[in-house]
Order: structure tokens, then sequence, then C-alpha cells
């Protein structure tokens, strides 16, 4: 941190002395911090390889399981979730509330599916995010229950899908 290099005609043996220990122990410090740098950085690598080892493949049964009873909701028309998709009072004392790793709007019909990605050690990425095929799987399911998918967009966990009754 604080090396000193430069000598002058004023030094004295305590001076030099005095200065040979800060430098001393300014290495030893830097070293050490070196050392934990580098023990640290291989500790979130590992724990970063960990968190994508136990990826879940997609759709997980929790969406499927929403997946249906949106279908049933959507189908048959009965109001569901605030504006943020989220079960209303009125949702959870009909035994509707959907797994939390899905919400749904009903006046937009609009769905939120989430990947439940926990942070990486550095940076607050998601260690993983749907891929191309699981957003194709996740479409697929909805058309396979007789929903019609009008626009889609990703956001920070996850996907959003617009979607229709596709048997009008």
């Amino acid at each position: 941190m604080t090396v000193i290099f430069s000598t002058s005609e004023h030094d004295t043996d305590e001076i030099v002395e005095l200065r040979d220990s800060i430098n001393d122990t300014d290495n030893a410090f830097s070293k050490i911090q070196r050392e934990h740098r580098l023990q640290q950085r291989e500790r979130m690598d590992r724990y970063d390889a960990l968190l994508g080892a136990i990826r879940p493949s997609f759709p997980t049964p929790a969406h499927l399981e929403a997946f249906d009873q949106i279908r049933n909701l959507v189908h048959d028309d009965i109001a569901y979730g605030d504006h943020l998709g989220y079960a209303t009072d009125v949702d959870m004392l009909a035994g509707r509330a959907l797994p939390k790793s899905v919400n749904f709007e009903s006046r937009t019909n609009r769905i939120n599916v989430y990947a439940g990605a926990p942070r990486k050690a550095r940076g607050g990425d998601r260690a993983w995010e749907f891929s191309d095929a699981d957003i194709t799987a996740l479409r697929a399911e909805l058309r396979q229950r007789s929903l019609k998918v009008l626009s889609e967009w990703m956001h920070e966990d996850g996907v959003a899908f617009v979607v229709a009754d596709a048997r009008v």
C-alpha cells in the first residue's frame, strides 16, 4: 500500500530501518491479499459451478401445474390475480393460488414464468436463465393446453406470455 522507494542524503539508520520495516510489512500484507483474492475467486467459481449443476429442466412440474390452472382460468373466463399476477385474497380463499414460479393476471391474460435462478457469487447475475429451447418448450406446453401465445418477452428471471383461448 505505502511502499517507500525514495532515499535521501538525510536518511538516518533509524529512517532506513523504519522504511525497510514499512516496505516489508506492506509486501507481506500485499501477498496475503493476493492469496486471499485467489482463494476467494476459486471459492466463487466453485459456488457458481455448483449452482449451474443444479439447474432444473424446464418446464418444471410446478410450471406445468400452473399452466393447467391457467388453462382453466382462461377457458372459464375466471378473474385471477392482481395487476402483477399475484393471487388476491379472493383467489386464495377459492383455492386458486398458482405455484410461486408462475404469476397470472387475467385482465390482460399475462403469464410470467420464472426460472427461479439464484444469484451467482459475484456481479449479481442469475445462475441460469431460460434457453431458447426452454422457451420453445414452455410455448408448446401452453399450446397443448389450448392457449394461443399472442406475444412474449424476456424479463430478468424468466419470460412473459400474453395468451388467449385458442378454442375460439
